[in-house]
C-alpha cells in the first residue's frame, strides 16, 4: 500500500485535468487512511501480546532500528516459539548472503548479494542500515573499514544490513538489548581472566 500511495502522489504531480487530480488526491487519502488504520491494528496487536512488545523494545535497542522496521524483522523471521533463531539460516532467508560469481581466470564479475532471498525483509533493512551509518558507531565503522579494503559502496551496504540483521538475531535469542559497549567489557574481561 505504502508503495502504491507513492505511485499515486507522482502520478498527482503529472495529471493536468483537475478532475483526474480530484480522483488522485481520493485515492491517496483512501491509502493513507488504510495505512494508518494497520498500523493501529500492529501497535493494539504489540500492545496486547507481552512477548512482542519485549521484542519490539529490544529490536530498537540497535540504533537505526524504530517501530516499523521492527515489526517487519518480526513479521518476517520464520521462527517457532521458543525456538532460538539460527542466523545463518535467517541470512540466507533474507538473501544478505554475498555472491561472487567466478569461473577461471576469464569471468571475474563484481560481487553481488543473492537475488533469491526475501526483498521485503531487504527492504525493510535498507533504510535502517543507511541511518546506522551516520548514528550508529560499530556500524559506520565497519561500513568505513570494508570501504578501505577496496569493497563496492552497496557491497559493504549489504555487509551492514547483514550484520544488523545477525545484531538483531542475537539479542532476540539472547533476550538482552544491544550494548553499544560489550565489545570493549568482552575484551577487557578476557583480558582480565588470562
Amino acid at each position: 500500500m505504502i508503495a502504491e500511495r507513492a505511485k499515486q502522489k507522482t502520478r498527482l504531480h503529472n495529471v493536468k485535468n483537475d478532475d483526474v487530480a480530484h480522483v488522485v488526491k481520493a485515492t491517496i487519502s483512501f491509502y493513507s487512511q488504510s495505512i494508518a488504520q494497520i498500523e493501529h491494528k500492529i501497535k493494539e496487536h504489540i500492545k496486547t501480546c507481552s512477548k512482542l512488545k519485549h521484542q519490539v523494545k529490544l529490536l530498537k535497542s540497535i540504533k537505526g532500528i524504530g517501530d516499523k522496521t521492527a515489526w517487519q524483522v518480526l513479521s518476517e523471521l520464520h521462527v517457532q516459539d521458543g525456538e532460538n533463531i539460527n542466523s545463518k539460516a535467517q541470512i540466507a532467508h533474507a538473501g544478505l548472503a554475498p555472491r561472487q560469481f567466478q569461473s577461471g581466470s576469464s569471468v571475474n564479475r563484481k560481487p553481488r548479494i543473492c537475488k533469491t532471498g526475501n526483498c521485503r525483509l531487504r527492504k525493510a533493512l535498507y533504510m535502517p542500515a543507511m541511518s546506522a551509518l551516520r548514528f550508529n558507531p560499530q556500524l559506520s565503522n565497519f561500513y568505513h573499514r570494508l570501504l578501505s579494503k577496496g569493497k563496492l559502496k552497496m557491497v559493504a551496504l549489504v555487509a551492514v544490513m547483514r550484520k544488523m540483521l545477525v545484531l538483531a538475531i542475537g539479542i532476540l535469542n539472547s533476550n538482552v538489548p544491544f550494548d553499544e559497549n560489550w565489545a570493549a567489557k568482552y575484551q577487557e574481561n578476557f583480558a582480565l581472566a588470562s
